[in-house]
């Protein structure tokens, strides 16, 4: 978090800039895995998925926001 007040116009009154960024370099993060396995009666394994990733959390975010404190 990034909090940069600005003196306005008087000491008491101060303009406050803040930036926040989750994931800020935008790499993938996932959450899931396909895990179940299936089998046919002779035993072979026949879900083609199995093991693949099925989710992945937000991208990035990013707040900005602008405080008058008077």
């Amino acid at each position: 978090m990034l909090r940069n007040p600005v003196p306005l116009f008087s000491e008491s009154r101060f303009i406050q800039f803040r930036t926040e960024m989750f994931n800020s370099w935008n790499h993938t993060q996932f959450s899931g895995q396909n895990s179940t396995a299936r089998f046919d009666r002779n035993g072979v394994q026949t879900d083609p998925n199995f093991g693949a990733y099925t989710s992945a959390l937000k991208a990035r975010i990013i707040q900005l926001s602008l405080k008058v404190i008077f």
